[in-house]
């Protein structure tokens, strides 16, 4: 069915309404193809994030690992340390467990 626009041109209004169709199915397809843009995106984003947190993650139990090396190479000297001391001052070493032993047991028992 023809109809007149204000410049006085004919148009037939089944051709104007699929031109409309098509423009709608042109703009469902750019919508889609964004949302999957987007969604892409978010997974890439999230697996960055998830990398960048397993990589964190890795360096803070090797910094951990590092510093319960270092405290148990401090123990083992001190150990070795006390050893020593034991060995070479016994008599001294007795005595000092002795007032060790009564100094904790005068302050637990009150």
């Amino acid at each position: 069915m023809p109809i007149r626009t204000r410049d006085g041109s004919r148009k037939d209004i089944d051709d104007h309404i699929n031109s409309l169709k098509e423009d709608l199915a042109h703009f469902k397809q750019d919508v889609v193809g964004l949302l999957q843009s987007m969604v892409e995106a978010g997974k890439n984003t999230g697996t960055e994030v998830a990398h960048q947190a397993q990589r964190e993650a890795a360096h803070r139990v090797q910094e951990l690992r590092k510093g319960l090396e270092r405290t148990r190479d401090r123990g083992k000297e001190a150990l070795e340390s006390t050893q020593h001391t034991i060995e070479h001052h016994p008599l001294a070493a007795v005595l000092t467990a002795i007032g060790a032993g009564f100094l904790f047991g005068r302050f637990f028992r009150s």
